[in-house]
């Protein structure tokens, strides 16, 4: 019973992380392209904090384009690449927080059913 009370708080907090890194992302929108002076750190964390949000989209490819144009493409991929997947796990988290109430609706079983029974087509539907 413990080790449930545990994972509960664990999704609680990994989706209060992800509300609060989406706000966030949000209120700097705007300003994204001042990050670009410090060069491929600043790209890291532009890319980091384009991908961090979940509920709300935020503008930094374009940055990262533009900031191709400027440096070193190879290493603003590298940059970007490295900042983007790490601020997806974002997305994972919100998954995982969410995980216990979606498995709750009566709709999840059919849809796991439809899934199994279905395979690799259900995903072109």
């Amino acid at each position: 019973m413990l080790k449930k009370h545990r994972l509960t708080i664990a999704r609680i907090l990994a989706l209060l992380v992800v509300i609060a890194l989406s706000v966030f992302v949000y209120s700097i929108r705007d300003h994204a392209e001042q990050f670009a002076i410090y060069g491929y750190p600043g790209i890291f964390l532009i890319a980091f904090l384009a991908n961090a949000t979940v509920l709300l989209p935020a503008p930094g490819i374009a940055v990262v384009f533009a900031m191709g144009g400027i440096f070193n493409p190879w290493a603003v991929g590298l940059a970007a690449g490295a900042g983007g997947a790490l601020g997806e796990m974002s997305g994972y988290l919100a998954g995982f927080s969410g995980q216990a109430v979606i498995e709750r609706v009566e709709m999840y079983g059919r849809m796991v059913q439809w899934v199994q029974r279905n395979g690799d087509w259900t995903v072109l539907l």
